[in-house]
């Protein structure tokens, strides 16, 4: 390889005097004679054949991204990387180097100009993003070449943009430009998994500003921004792997590529906002052994409203049962605070459990307390107590009549699963149908109201997607204006899309869902509970912080029953009950 391979070669025909000169000064004006220098330390310093590596340590460029994540990536089998691409050139380099780890077999689409390294060209398929009107003919043979890769079970790093992220003026922000729909079109003809990921990060101010006036002017300072990254440590998220299936849901790869550009820059962490540190007092210890079994069964029969295995349902008022119901203030504090929420105090119990119905789950061969909801009657609270004695009227302002106009319904909330029993699902569905036979046999409660909490775990960004986007698809025409939260959802900013694309994209709540999936770094999606109501047609009428727990948004929702699913209510109130329960109520006709 010539000593001069980077730099800029005197062009036919030019024999001048001050050709060289002209030449030397171009090229360290440019910068390719510092790049060159360094190319060649890095292919004098290149053991075991890894110039790669090499490279990057001679510019002093490292990887942060998390190892459990990459380990993640899948290992064998056709997978399309694909990523942002901020700074035009090392971002790909750093990223092959990290991922190969994994993947050995990785190449990279790229740019036809860094063929003129050979050091890399076992790496690279070469296409042309500059090739305009003729990209098609150009890059078809590449582009066949990357497909065939796939096919063969190969891993390809794609970077869609093809050029630099830069300014947008529109959108003031430094994104890729539009992507090109040829990797969801590698990634449908191979079947291949999709991995996204996110590199932070920018080139420099007047990079952007150069840009502006010229796009071939920024394409001259690249070399330029390269140099800059020198002893830069690049931070990548590295998203969850996204199926075939999932792209094939789409429609066209148009749409298949503006979903990979979503979930992409989904991954892009902002800063967090501050919150006051809650100081938490030590949660009580248990009850006597012996206590709560007691006071258990001196209860009278009707208390239980179902039994399976071990587990027994109860509904009570707490007169009934002063031991157990500390202990429902125990352990809802000591499962809330696990889930990043809790009232801080050492049990957690207020004015509302006095007169508030208990509905409980039991386990009678350990002789504990399984899980627990709180319910009340509208009604009946507003007939005795007004809307004071609503624990939702503390959290969200109602217009005087909205909560009459519901006609009977019942408040749910404070439910919990004891820390021990969350790896089952059936403690949770045992006290799903106890609320089921509750309402069998009180068919005249048709609806369900109360707050479902996001929990602080989950990220500004995921809370804020699904405030909005639930507001959007599933708000209530009843109470319309009629109650109010301290919380108003707005549009999230999501970087790299415009509105009307990301509300293209997001038409349902499962979609939401999956996007919530790809931004939290644990994978989780919706809360339990509020994907449970959604189900039940649940309808969102008003968000609120509740400062005094943990700072988790609360989603007041409304769920009428008789819109609900009959599978669904089969699967609460039993085949029979469900029947039972519906016969007795004619929906309203429709507006």
């Amino acid at each position: 390889m010539s000593e001069s391979a980077l730099l800029l070669p005197c062009p036919p025909g030019f024999t001048g005097l001050l050709t060289q000169p002209l030449l030397v000064a171009a090229n360290r004006l440019s910068g390719l004679s510092c790049l060159n220098g360094l190319y060649q330390h890095a292919r004098q310093g290149t053991t075991d054949g890894d110039f790669l590596g090499s490279a990057l340590a001679t510019l002093g460029v490292r990887c942060e991204l998390d190892p459990q994540r990459l380990a993640q990536v899948p290992g064998s089998g056709p997978l399309v990387v694909v990523a942002n691409h901020p700074f035009g050139g090392v971002e790909g380099m750093a990223l092959a180097q990290a991922l190969r780890q994994r993947r050995p077999d990785l190449r990279i689409l790229a740019n036809h100009l860094l063929g003129r390294v050979p050091e890399l060209d076992p790496l690279m398929i070469h296409v042309n993003p500059f090739a305009g009107a003729n990209a098609t003919r150009q890059n078809h043979a590449p582009l066949r070449q990357a497909l065939a890769w796939l096919k063969g079970g190969g891993a390809l790093l794609v970077f869609p943009a093809g050029t630099v992220s830069h300014l947008h003026l529109r959108s003031r922000a430094v994104t890729d430009p539009p992507w090109q729909p040829t990797v969801a079109w590698l990634a449908r003809r191979s079947r291949a998994t999709v991995l996204p990921v996110f590199v932070a990060g920018r080139n420099s101010v007047g990079f952007q500003l150069a840009g502006l006036v010229s796009p071939h002017l920024r394409t001259a300072l690249l070399v330029r921004e390269l140099l800059r990254s020198r002893q830069r440590k690049l931070r990548v998220q590295v998203g969850r792997s996204i199926g075939a299936n999932e792209l094939d849901e789409l429609a066209d790869d148009a749409e298949r590529t503006a979903w990979l550009r979503l979930k992409v820059y989904a991954l892009a962490r902002r800063p967090a906002a501050k919150h006051r540190p809650v100081r938490a007092m030590a949660v009580c210890t248990g009850p006597q052994s012996q206590s709560l079994p007691a006071e258990v069964a001196a209860l009278p029969a009707d208390a239980r409203l179902l039994s399976q295995g071990n587990f027994a349902v109860y509904l009570t008022c707490a007169a009934q049962i002063p031991g157990v119901l500390q202990e429902i203030g125990r352990q809802r504090e000591l499962s809330f605070r696990a889930a990043g929420e809790g009232s801080g105090k050492a049990l957690d119990l207020d004015d509302f459990d006095q007169h508030y119905l208990h509905l409980w789950l039991w386990d009678h061969a350990q002789g504990r307390l399984a899980g627990a909801y709180r319910l009340a009657p509208i009604d009946r609270v507003l007939a005795e107590r007004g809307e004071r004695g609503l624990y939702v009227a503390s959290l969200f302002r109602f217009r005087r009549g909205a909560l009459q106009a519901l006609g009977p319904a019942l408040e749910l909330g404070r439910s919990f699963v004891a820390c021990d029993y969350q790896r089952d699902f059936q403690p949770l569905l045992l006290l799903w149908q106890g609320i089921g036979r509750y309402l069998v046999a009180n068919p005249q409660y048709t609806k369900l109201l109360g707050p479902v909490s996001i929990a602080r775990t989950y990220s500004d960004q995921s809370r804020g997607l699904m405030a909005h986007y639930l507001s959007r698809y599933c708000a209530s025409s009843e109470l319309a204006g009629a109650v109010r939260g301290n919380y108003r959802p707005r549009r999230p900013a999501l970087r790299g899309l415009g509105d009307a694309t990301v509300a293209r994209l997001l038409q349902d709540v499962d979609a939401v869902a999956n996007l919530v999936s790809a931004i939290e770094d644990d994978g989780k999606g919706l809360p339990v509970l509020l994907r449970h109501y959604l189900k039940l047609n649940g309808q969102v009428l008003a968000w609120n912080v509740d400062r005094a727990f943990g700072d988790v948004l609360d989603a007041l929702l409304l769920v009428d029953l008789r819109r609900s699913d009959l599978r669904l209510l089969r699967r609460y109130m039993g085949a029979e009950g469900a029947v039972q329960f519906l016969s007795r109520h004619t929906l309203p006709a429709a507006a």
